[in-house]
């Protein structure tokens, strides 16, 4: 597989630290973006995290999908054990290609598009806003 790939993150303008996390692993065609919740304690735990998680998992053989609900176990358990602060959360998308295509797996408003001439959103946020929207 050749392609190009590029990363970057920015604080905003609203926080005073940084919560996003990301891993670019093209080895193993994988890539992860984590954005802790803002208004929770350690989103930026959270989402380091989260991304370590996924990597590991990912990197074990284990689908995205799975990777990412064992984030989710990761977080908690990271919180239960000292690291970070009870109630952190983060947000995720990962991107898994291989051999065969590519699977995506996400949770929460962190977003995955696909670019080919024009900008398309491959995913649907999972949260309560949305719900909102989707029932009028």
């Amino acid at each position: 597989m050749d392609f190009n790939c590029g990363h970057r993150t920015d604080i905003g303008r609203v926080r005073c630290h940084h919560e996003d996390r990301y891993l670019v692993d093209p080895e193993h065609g994988l890539f992860v973006i984590s954005d802790g919740m803002g208004g929770h304690e350690a989103g930026d735990v959270a989402s380091a995290v989260a991304v370590e998680s996924i990597g590991t998992h990912v990197r074990s053989g284990k689908l995205i999908d799975n990777a990412i609900q064992n984030a989710h176990h990761a977080v908690v358990h990271a919180s239960r054990n000292g690291r970070g602060k009870p109630g952190m959360g983060a947000t995720a998308v990962a991107l898994h290609l291989n051999e065969n295509g590519y699977r995506i797996a996400w949770v929460g408003d962190s977003r995955a598009y696909l670019w080919n001439g024009k900008l398309r959103r491959l995913t649907r946020d999972q949260t309560y806003v949305q719900k909102l929207l989707d029932e009028g």
